[in-house]
């Protein structure tokens, strides 16, 4: 079985000005030509989150990559995951937690979305999972509340040339949400409702299906401090918003041989750690000019399994 996985291109990003109007649907056919060319014949292509910024055009560009394969006959089955940006979307609501599930639900009842659709054979497992992050992976000082509750760690001077990086506080929560502590936040439940639903899968699978050689799990966020920088004092505030222990603990008590992540880490290489495999689905994405309406597609993570 071979499967390639592709991560944290965002595409809305393409538009010369980030939330451009620009129509980024002419960019789809490159990316599905440049992915054909790149991969081959392949079974499975898993988008595995941060795909783009807004969760209608997501699911329209998935739509668009499985019906081009079928168009041409090609066997590949698509599957997507999501990570905290593919929940953003242009429309202003006022309970911004209750339009999270509301696109939540919406993604669950998709026929291409991966973890309600497992790929299941006598010697593989592949899983897709919902990821989160819980503050566990934070490894600088101790945040403040007041800190944390911005997701902003810029000062004054880079206010003027550096935009936020770290969006969720205006598209899923409101600073609010941090008002009694860390303890209980939306971050914290959400993860624990992500590990939740991926312990139930597991443990229905176990029960019922004999054991098989390998057992892969892909979602977006880390589960661990493999990918993230070497350099705490530069990147340890967002260490804090790129995943959570929860899910390595839950790895390794179910046999998971593998872990693919698809956020964009310091390094992409493959580590194996505890019995278990971890790799980075990262990929570039770029124009291929500034007056040029194309783009290029980096180096596409394919496993034969």
């Amino acid at each position: 079985m071979k499967v390639a996985y592709i991560s944290d291109i965002h595409i809305n990003r393409l538009a010369s000005t980030y939330g451009a109007s620009e129509n980024l649907s002419d960019y789809y056919h490159s990316i599905f030509l440049q992915i054909v060319e790149q991969c081959g014949d392949i079974d499975y292509l898993i988008f595995n989150g941060g795909i783009y910024d807004n969760y209608e055009k997501l699911i329209s560009f998935v739509e668009y990559i499985q019906k081009q394969f079928q168009l041409r006959d090609l066997k590949t089955i698509v599957r997507f995951n999501v990570a905290n940006t593919d929940y953003y979307s242009n429309t202003s609501v006022i309970d911004k937690v209750g339009r999270f599930y509301a696109i939540d639900t919406i993604f669950k009842n998709h026929n291409l979305y991966f973890p309600r659709n497992p790929i299941i054979t006598s010697t593989v497992w592949l899983f897709g999972i919902d990821t989160w992050y819980d503050y566990t992976l934070y490894r600088g000082e101790p945040i403040s509340l007041q800190e944390i509750t911005k997701k902003d760690n810029r000062n004054r001077f880079t206010r003027l040339f550096k935009e936020r990086v770290n969006f969720d506080n205006f598209n899923i929560t409101d600073p609010s949400d941090y008002a009694f502590g860390l303890d209980n936040t939306f971050d914290v439940k959400h993860t624990k409702d992500c590990v939740d639903a991926f312990r139930y899968m597991c443990d229905k699978y176990d029960r019922t299906i004999a054991q098989p050689v390998q057992k892969i799990v892909c979602g977006y966020f880390y589960s661990n401090s493999l990918f993230l920088s070497d350099n705490p004092k530069r990147d340890g505030y967002y260490d804090a918003f790129s995943g959570s222990l929860k899910f390595d603990d839950t790895f390794k008590s179910h046999g998971i041989t593998e872990y693919v992540c698809g956020k964009n880490g310091s390094y992409r290489s493959h580590v194996k750690r505890d019995g278990i495999l971890y790799r980075n689905s990262a990929t570039s994405l770029r124009k291929r000019g500034l007056f040029v309406d194309d783009c290029i597609l980096g180096d596409v993570l394919v496993v034969t399994y």
